[in-house]
């Protein structure tokens, strides 16, 4: 079924219901961060409406038993003259979380006769009204009510699941994307399958656990070339090379960017960011002039600040190794002007530590000790446990005035391939406009 569009007063109902009963974790949302994020006057009838549709989700769950429908209509009722006065009061689409509850509730009432559908398509509603909102503990209840009221969707269970993923709550999300996959595997949907094994292997790989986000991106290739599915198969390539040269794989890590270059092609969006990974992994394989025109090509396609500063700092580390002091300094101002504007409020330790390597090699000892014990500072306070000891490192060789350059990445043979690649790679980006 298309979203926003109704095919039959109830959707199938399937063994998959008893196969995979909902035991759901703890669980992060609670009513009153919902109520802290939602607008003041549309709060309480929202969490309402989230409610209902959740019991109607589990009434379907144990075949419409032990549902008190007295009870709950009239509540409903109550609940719909409610919101249909506050509507009356602001037409429009000024009110879209009341127009959201208003169908949930209405539908509800229908009871066995409820097109689930439009229940899902009013959850779905919510969550991208919290998406756009910056309001992630609404996003994750009506995700979770959404996948809730249409069990057999497993994209509904893997946007729950990446949402969670997204913000750090990994136990809740490993219950869903594992839910996802399961589901999909029941429905025969392989692309979701796909993508549900590269969401759940980048959560181990996040936590460090290579050799499993390993087999379960492996998984997720063969599935994507079994069914010929392009954009997954690129996806789970660019992983294996980021697991690949997190463990030191040089050869198979060469390998895997070539092809997930190849498999992206030259216009998909994910471009920019694999060009900054490989160019990332040729800094720490002392390929310094080959990866700084590479960041120069991808710094005017990243829009956010945080990115920017990512591949600023790199520059700025490229720069000050290749003793190209213009370029240095002018990454090494807009770098601080980003950070200015955000202290304390994300890690970014790693980009200090990049920051601080550049001006090392240029004998700044004094900027690259501001950058390296800030570093150390911001890696501490994140308990980033691979950053803090690196800092800590290149601290102490600036104190005794030695580039950290050196000291952390001795240089090696860079092979002709990688030239070519850099070639096509800063062509394609320049193509992409």
């Amino acid at each position: 079924m298309k979203p926003g569009r109704s095919t039959d007063s109830r959707l199938p109902r399937t063994p998959l219901l008893l196969a995979y009963p909902l035991r759901i974790p703890g669980g992060v949302p609670t009513g009153a961060s919902l109520l802290s994020e939602l607008p003041r006057e549309d709060a309480l009838p929202t969490l309402q409406a989230l409610r209902v549709a959740r019991s109607m989700a589990r009434a379907q769950e144990l075949g419409w038993r032990f549902l008190d429908a007295r009870a709950l209509s009239a509540k409903e009722e109550a609940l719909i003259g409610i919101l249909q006065a506050q509507m009356e009061e602001s037409p429009g689409e000024e009110r879209v979380l009341l127009q959201v509850a208003w169908q949930i509730v209405a539908e509800a009432r229908r009871r066995r006769n409820a097109d689930l559908g439009k229940l899902y398509w009013g959850c779905y509603c919510a969550l991208e009204w919290a998406l756009s909102n910056d309001a992630a503990e609404s996003g994750f209840a009506f995700a979770e009510a959404a996948a809730l009221v249409w069990p057999e969707n497993a994209r509904l269970a893997w946007i729950a699941g990446k949402l969670y993923r997204n913000h750090g709550h990994m136990r809740e999300a490993e219950y869903w994307l594992r839910r996802a996959i399961r589901v999909a595997v029941w429905t025969k949907d392989w692309e979701t399958k796909a993508r549900g094994l590269i969401a759940l292997g980048n959560g181990y790989l996040e936590r460090g656990n290579y050799g499993r986000a390993r087999d379960l991106h492996l998984r997720a290739l063969r599935i994507s070339r079994r069914h010929h599915l392009k954009e997954p198969a690129a996806m789970a390539l660019h992983d294996l090379f980021i697991i690949a040269s997190s463990t030191d794989n040089i050869k198979e890590a060469e390998n895997y960017c070539r092809r997930a270059f190849e498999a992206y092609g030259t216009t998909h969006d994910n471009l920019p960011a694999l060009a900054y990974d490989i160019a990332y992994f040729w800094l720490g394989q002392g390929h310094l002039a080959l990866a700084l025109p590479v960041l120069e090509a991808v710094l005017p396609h990243l829009q956010q600040p945080l990115e920017q500063l990512r591949v600023l700092a790199s520059i700025a580390r490229a720069a000050g190794a290749l003793d190209l002091r213009p370029t240095f300094q002018k990454a090494w101002m807009k770098s601080w002007e980003i950070l200015g504007d955000a202290p304390g409020k994300f890690p970014v330790s790693a980009a200090l530590l990049e920051l601080g390597l550049g001006a090392s090699s240029l004998s700044e000892w004094d900027h690259a000790r501001t950058a390296f014990e800030s570093a150390s500072e911001m890696a501490h306070r994140w308990e980033e446990a691979d950053i803090l000891p690196r800092a800590e490192l290149a601290l102490s060789a600036v104190q005794r005035r030695i580039s950290a350059e050196t000291v952390q990445h001795p240089r090696i043979q860079r092979r002709q391939c990688a030239d070519r690649l850099a070639t096509e790679i800063i062509q394609s980006l320049a193509a992409l406009g």
